[in-house]
């Protein structure tokens, strides 16, 4: 193998964009740029989401940190929603950082299998046909900068790992503390820095004083998190030490449960591909070819982390996505031996797409579950009445509040509703959110304006089941449609009088 340049031993990126190197990836660099031009079609057509609306107001309500998830994408998010302040604006950020992000999964799988041919390019396959993994590369969320700086924290200690002394190790810390800035799930990252130690006899490492200072950088800058945790009776911190544990004992079914979501979301191929690998890589970790060792060091801490808290509280499918998307160059490299099961991956995640392209343009949903579409469609008229039925009850001259259900139906009404007089929009269900910290919790019995949402909150009553409202009446409904089509569900607006979960109320 020709040596590289004494530069790449830097990690400089240098190298790959050389012209001879330039040249032999023009058939990479064209399908990303195709890459780049769906997701901006998509970006266009496609409404906001709940997670997208959500981290689209940390960068509207800039903050040191926040609730549920340190603050690097509202970070990001801030001079494009501030700056722009229009709804397409608000993927932009993710749509730059996946697309290198691509790219450097590409060059990763190449380093660390050199002698597979076209290993990058499967991998690439293997992520854009994977329903949950493309998406992370176009929706904003605290994964998006996390899986370029793990991509990043991965190259540089693949190309060290025998090196007595490593090179330059504050830049450990850079991309330790910037990975703990995007979502907590780092904490898995300094758990494989320390496997990659272990299993290659590295400890001097540990002994630098330049380690060390890395240490100190990375916690400068962890420390706005901290800062924020401090100013707030560390809330964020022990909302994620209980958000994964809600059951004492392990339950195999809530575990089963979680691993069900993982083979829908990836798709079946990743999910079954990747637990065979890795249980077949267990029982032949000595004879395995080194990049796929290295591979799982960074890959089974997130995954054994999340099977574990699964058993006590079934997990969403990309809670997980650190750990499947370092596990592709690993996974590429064992499936370009079995290219047949690559096509049927190719197959069945073109279906879904083409699935979902053709919704979007408008075609009907010919199956019995719900139509996936009722998760973004109409959200921005649902906001505006909401806001409208406020004005008209506050006429009488008493406070009126907006409610949703929970957090995820209140992120896109707080969105829609930013330029307001009174931009404030609560969760009815009482518990606990990022938005008890931007808006003041109104007080036990208060009264409101309350969206529903028939799939989300099903057909009851914000006063019945639950009984977050002493009694409700209803103003409005309409169906949830599509480009005209109606999708089966209705918005209702109701007016509601004495909330039973304000400040004042019993445990609050």
């Amino acid at each position: 193998m020709k040596s590289l340049p004494p530069c790449y031993g830097h990690y400089s990126l240098a190298v790959s964009f050389t012209m001879p190197a330039m040249i032999a990836r023009y058939p990479l660099l064209f399908l990303l740029a195709c890459v780049l031009g769906f997701h901006l079609w998509l970006n266009v057509l496609l409404p906001l989401g709940v997670d997208e609306a959500h981290y689209a107001l940390y960068g509207w309500y800039l903050d040191w940190s926040y609730y549920d998830h340190p603050p690097l994408i509202g970070w990001l998010e801030a001079p494009f929603v501030q700056g722009l302040d229009t709804d397409w604006a608000v993927r932009l950020p993710a749509i730059a950082i996946g697309l290198v992000s691509l790219w450097l999964l590409v060059r990763t799988s190449e380093r660390l299998f050199p002698d597979t041919a076209y290993v990058g390019g499967w991998v690439l396959f293997l992520a854009l046909f994977s329903p949950l993994l493309h998406g992370l590369t176009l929706t904003p969320l605290p994964d998006t900068p996390l899986l370029l700086l793990s991509l990043l924290l991965m190259g540089y200690l693949w190309h060290h790992r025998h090196s007595e002394r490593l090179p330059r190790p504050w830049i450990l810390g850079v991309l330790l503390g910037l990975a703990g800035l995007s979502k907590y799930t780092a904490i898995t990252l300094v758990v494989s820095l320390l496997l990659v130690v272990a299993v290659y006899g590295r400890w001097g490492w540990l002994k630098q004083p330049g380690m060390w200072a890395g240490a100190g950088i990375a916690l400068v800058l962890l420390s706005p998190v901290l800062w924020w945790n401090a100013q707030h009776d560390w809330a964020s911190f022990l909302y994620q030490l209980h958000h994964g544990t809600r059951h004492q004992t392990w339950s195999f079914e809530r575990f089963a449960i979680s691993q069900g979501r993982q083979l829908g979301a990836y798709g079946p191929v990743i999910y079954v591909a990747g637990m065979a690998l890795i249980g077949w890589a267990l029982f032949r970790w000595r004879t395995l070819p080194e990049g796929v060792r290295f591979s799982l060091l960074f890959a089974l801490p997130v995954l054994v982390l999340f099977a574990w808290s699964a058993g006590h509280e079934p997990i969403l499918p990309h809670w997980t996505g650190l750990g499947w998307w370092l596990l592709l160059p690993a996974l590429g490299w064992w499936l370009a031996r079995h290219r047949w099961v690559l096509w049927l991956h190719g197959m069945l995640g073109g279906g879904v797409w083409v699935g979902v392209l053709a919704l979007l343009l408008g075609a009907a949903w010919p199956f019995k579950a719900p139509n996936p579409l009722l998760e973004v469609a109409g959200w921005r008229q649902a906001s505006v009445q909401l806001a409208t039925w406020q004005q008209r009850l506050q006429q009488q001259g008493e406070k009126v509040y907006k409610f949703a259900g929970n957090w995820s139906l209140v992120s896109r009404p707080a969105w829609y509703l930013r330029h307001g007089h009174d931009p404030a929009v609560f969760t009815a269900d009482g518990k606990r959110t990022q938005f008890d910290f931007w808006f003041q919790r109104p007080h036990w019995g208060s009264d409101g304006v309350v969206l529903w949402h028939t799939y989300f909150n099903d057909r009851q009553t914000p006063a019945d089941g639950d009984r977050l409202f002493a009694r409700c009446r209803l103003l409005q409904q309409w169906p949830v449609s599509w480009q005209g089509r109606a999708l089966g569900e209705q918005f209702r607006i109701y007016w509601c009088q004495e909330w039973q979960r304000g400040r004042g109320a019993a445990g609050k």
